[in-house]
């Protein structure tokens, strides 16, 4: 490091000091260190140890955020690559030097809870703590811990720092943080926010060798950690916070001291209103005294009339009031800015939502769409006026603000949030890249389903499907089912027969199929109904007619959807392909996928493309044409990684039907090879326990069982089934197809008493969750028909072969075969 960066941060440290009216000795005073010192940092002899001391120095000077920044930045001083704090240091920050302290001491032993009422600065101090001795920590990380949604948010934040979990589901990304916080000791967790204990209960496992600091305003959370009370500033403090906030410099003329006085007298010592009272006098450039007449005016009434605002302080309420009039005077569209921000989520508002939206209605924030650089200002406004605070592509109202705005807010400005929530909020889930930003916005939706008689309640409704669907494809299926039931209740337009559909596949998902028939039951009475429904939703209703074994059904609403759509789609001939191939027509798929292979080329979807390739490939095996099953798979797995990478799990079901190809050819190794890699990705992301892994592990079960490696076989179908019923119970339809499957392994072991008690619980299963006539009952049947021929029970064999061709007649099936013949392949249903 040379000297002329020594210099650099040198000079700038004279020139900031000199501004400040310091002299070096009463900086190093304040500073704890001695005079020489700040001597040698300013000619540039060397440099602060610590970012610690450099933002020590950044505080004593009163340096705004940017010049703080800039003197770490010449100070070469970098945070630890594990450091999580959302927010910049607040530089006006004064006083509670012995609260810290005696924080800083309990917490070397115990977990703490700062406690007090709102507006009282337990965020600030626990802020000013993360500030002050993070370099005491080996890594430290910022949590908002007020509700589960925002503190998962803040989790899968920490995970990419991290780098741990990425691409895998949500459930397994929490569980590789946890698990990197048991591995690494001497971190600081700080919980900000704690509104209920269950929330946080996770983070005090004895297996963690850690700190947390913890702030909520509630006196009684029972947690096992030291409580700490966060009481007013004292006047003392609130005198120099002030000071120090309006740039005063010591001494005071004493009517301006006076003047001081009075103004702490009348804010209680609460920061938040002392905060707000000194941004008004700098941006109205008013005096003290004048503003202190307002106050006066404003608080008297406030007295008065003790239902007003009489849940928060009136020192709060009356500097809140004079800053709002000013901001209306001054920016209007600032004020009504704060008046829609107020329904959000108040830790991480996303400046995005309003950057990149357009749904605005008559509001006169339409302005942005044509103006984006109006916002950059707008929030400079509310800034300064200590309204709100910036933190890099996001900002924060305080909680107390958030909830006096809204008494000033009014529906409209409620709907507005909701249509950009909607319009924002990403329909289709293919690419991950949009994973993080449903992250960001999840929280700020289950905030607006708190609220009773939301506007816009078509928009509300397709706002919680959406977020439905991507909760469902994160494995989060009990949220996303409450999301759905919410829609169902607001029954408007089009949005009930969605909705039917939306829970129906929630419930198919989980394994649930009684229940999700009978929602496809009430979802075909609103369809017959609703006659405006998009061709999207009637596609999404026919594959799940199909999946359920309604295939007459399933063919009709296929056709009504490609009717309905305004244009030929490509993911719909994909699906009503995949419908034909189950029912043993392969020419009719061949022909749908080919087309739908076409559009996709056209367009350059190359990520879309892979599912009809993929799916025809499954008809060349059924056909045993496998040089030409291989070329399509080869080139379905060449797209897929190209876009998505080598261990992505987006390869791994194209793995797992190549690896068919070459068991049909007898080409075992190469077949084992690529299921392995598949169960490997899998594991890697998803974790040991995630029900996708019963693909590639029954695809290895299938493969031994051909090469007749039996024990092998039968350990990889029990793994199987254990982490299918882990998931998703024991009356789940895939857990039958294993044991069908692991059954028809030991009838040719001629193991056939063991074969039967596996079907007589696949029986079980499908009788719970099947309708009588669907496929899988079929395939059960002919399965159950064969071992009792074999076993010599001609008469039972007879009757369920007959079922099983009834059964066929009544679905249209080509031949009561075509569910034996056919080994469940990967299809690919496009969204």
């Amino acid at each position: 490091m040379n000297a002329s960066l020594f210099d650099f941060f040198g000079n700038r440290l004279k020139a900031y000091r000199q501004r400040s009216g310091l002299t070096q000795r009463q900086l190093a005073a304040e500073l704890g260190v001695h005079r020489n010192t700040i001597g040698a940092w300013e000619r540039g002899e060397y440099l602060p140890e610590t970012k610690g001391m450099v933002l020590e120095l950044a505080r004593h000077l009163h340096l705004n955020e940017q010049e703080a920044r800039s003197l770490l930045q010449a100070g070469l001083t970098a945070l630890s690559p594990y450091w999580f704090v959302p927010y910049q240091r607040n530089v006006f920050f004064t006083g509670r030097d012995s609260l810290l302290q005696q924080l800083h001491e309990n917490l070397r032993t115990h977990a703490c809870l700062l406690c007090g009422m709102g507006g009282i600065g337990k965020t600030q101090l626990a802020l000013e703590y993360a500030y002050r001795f993070f370099s005491e920590y080996t890594a430290l990380f910022w949590l908002q811990a007020e509700s589960e949604e925002s503190l998962r948010a803040s989790l899968l934040s920490v995970a990419e720092l991290l780098d741990v979990g990425e691409n895998q589901a949500q459930e397994a990304i929490l569980d590789a943080v946890f698990n990197w916080l048991q591995v690494h000791p001497g971190w600081l967790l700080i919980l900000d926010n704690v509104e209920d204990r269950t929330t946080v209960e996770r983070f005090f496992s004895p297996d963690y060798h850690g700190t947390l600091l913890l702030t909520t305003r509630y006196q009684q959370l029972a947690l096992p950690a030291t409580r700490v009370q966060v009481e007013e500033l004292t006047a003392e403090e609130s005198f120099d916070f002030l000071r120090q906030r309006l740039g005063l410099k010591e001494p005071l003329p004493v009517s301006l001291h006076a003047d001081i006085q009075a103004l702490v007298r009348l804010m209680d010592g609460l920061p938040l209103a002392l905060d707000q009272a000194a941004g008004y006098i700098s941006e109205a450039h008013c005096s003290l005294r004048s503003y202190l007449y307002l106050l006066r005016t404003r608080l008297i009434p406030l007295l008065q009339d003790r239902s007003e605002g009489s849940s928060y302080p009136y020192s709060l309420v009356s500097t809140f009031e004079l800053a709002f009039e000013k901001l209306q005077q001054r920016d209007p569209l600032a004020a009504d800015f704060l008046l829609c921000c107020c329904w959000l989520v108040p830790d991480t508002i996303p400046v995005r939502l309003f950057r990149e939206g357009t749904a605005y209605g008559r509001t006169s924030l339409r302005r942005f769409v044509d103006d984006a650089s109006r916002i950059e200002s707008v929030l400079e406004t509310l800034e300064a006026y200590s309204l709100i605070r910036r933190n890099g592509s996001t900002f924060s109202i305080h909680r107390l603000v958030q909830a006096i705005v809204r008494t000033r807010s009014s529906a409209e400005w409620l709907a507005c949030a909701v249509r950009l929530l909607e319009e924002l909020f990403p329909r289709a889930l293919s690419k991950q890249a949009s994973w993080s930003w449903c992250d960001t916005l999840v929280p700020h939706v289950f905030q607006l389903t708190a609220l009773p008689n939301l506007p816009e309640k078509t928009v509300f409704a397709s706002l919680l499907l959406k977020c439905a669907h991507y909760l469902a494809r994160r494995v989060r299926f009990e949220q996303a089912e409450a999301l759905v039931q919410r829609a169902l209740q607001i029954q408007q337009g089009g949005v009930t027969a969605i909705s039917y559909t939306a829970l129906a596949v929630l419930r198919w998902q989980r394994g649930r199929y009684t229940e999700a028939a009978q929602m496809v039951q009430q979802g075909l009475a609103a369809f017959q109904e609703e006659n405006t429904v998009p061709a999207e939703e009637l596609g999404v209703f026919a594959a799940l007619l199909d999946g359920l074994g309604h295939m007459r059904e399933a063919e009709a609403f296929y056709r009504r959807a490609l009717a309905a759509s305004p244009a030929e789609s490509p993911a719909l001939l994909n699906n009503f392909a995949l419908h034909y191939y189950r029912r043993g027509r392969y020419d009719d798929a061949e022909r749908l996928y080919r087309r739908a292979i076409r559009l996709y080329g056209r367009a350059r979807q190359e990520t879309d493309l892979v599912a009809p390739l993929n799916n025809l490939a499954l008809v060349r095996i059924q056909q045993k044409a496998y040089s030409k099953a291989e070329m399509l798979l080869k080139h379905a797995l060449h797209l897929r990684e190209r876009l998505f990478g080598p261990d992505h799990p987006a390869i791994s079901r194209v793995l797992k039907n190549l690896a068919r190809c070459y068991q049909g050819q007898g080409r075992y190794t190469e077949a084992e090879e690529a299921l392995l890699r598949a169960l490997r990705v899998y594991e890697r992301h998803y974790g040991p326990e995630h029900p996708e892994l019963s693909r590639p592990l029954s695809g290895l079960a299938q493969l031994y069982v051909q090469q007749e490696r039996y024990s092998e076989a039968e350990a990889f179908y029990e793994r199987a089934q254990v982490v299918r019923q882990r998931a998703l119970g024991s009356q789940d339809p895939a857990l039958a197809e294993l044991l069908i499957q692991q059954g028809q392994a030991l009838v040719q072991q001629g193991r056939y008493s063991e074969a039967e008690t596996l079907y007589e619980r696949a029986q079980a299963i499908q009788q719970h969750a099947l309708r009588p006539e669907h496929p899988d009952v079929m395939r059960l049947s002919v399965c159950f028909a064969y071992l009792y021929r074999l076993q010599g029970r001609q008469q039972e064999a007879t009757a369920l072969y007959e079922r099983a061709q009834r059964i066929a007649s009544r679905l249209e099936l080509t031949s009561v075969d075509i569910y034996q013949l056919q080994e469940p392949g990967e299809l690919f249903l496009q969204e």
